[in-house]
């Protein structure tokens, strides 16, 4: 079992979406807090505005994981903007159900309405949508609702994914990271 801070529940144990969960940060910290959840980020402007979810590190084509039971809600691709391609998963808890969505995919490897255990393969990371990619990650997101999905609703409908997931550590930017991105670009 995981105890979930927040609320002091208990959860089932769950599988964490990579094998590797780091939050990702830029070479020079200023992403540290902006790749988590929450009014973590700036506009131009200066106002703060709203992730609703975790940027966990991961290099182009890392596996996704399936937490737990449940099924696949559905599959889109929203193009160049967004989450790119994603995948919104359906986690059935005995007592709880929530979403986990994944998004930035190179390539989904599930269907709408697949049946998940945990450690089912859903797709692999990319930079799909507006990923970065200097700094390559799997955008994960917790939703208490399907409602989440729709424009506006920011945190009404959304959990912070670290309550699921529990405490993850920075990862430092490396150099060789930067230089990797650097080369993918000149490919492109």
């Amino acid at each position: 079992m995981r105890f979930r801070a927040v609320t002091g529940e208990l959860l089932p144990s769950i599988v964490l979406p990579l094998d590797r969960c780091v939050l990702r940060c830029d070479e020079y910290l200023r992403l540290l807090s902006g790749g988590t959840y929450g009014y973590t980020r700036l506009e131009a402007g200066g106002q703060r505005k709203f992730h609703g979810g975790v940027d966990l590190y991961a290099e182009p084509e890392t596996t996704c994981y399936a937490l737990y039971k449940g099924h696949v809600e559905w599959v889109n691709d929203f193009g160049k903007k967004g989450w790119g391609k994603a995948v919104l998963t359906r986690v059935d808890f005995p007592k709880k159900t929530f979403w986990a969505l994944y998004a930035h995919l190179s390539k989904v490897l599930v269907k709408k309405n697949t049946k998940l255990g945990p450690r089912t393969v859903v797709g692999l990371t990319g930079i799909t949508g507006n990923g970065d990619s200097r700094y390559p990650h799997l955008h994960f997101e917790t939703w208490k609702s399907l409602s989440a999905g729709k424009s506006g609703t920011k945190e009404k409908y959304r959990t912070d994914p670290l309550e699921v997931l529990g405490s993850l550590p920075y990862s430092p930017y490396m150099e060789n990271a930067i230089q990797r991105a650097k080369a993918r670009e000149r490919i492109a």
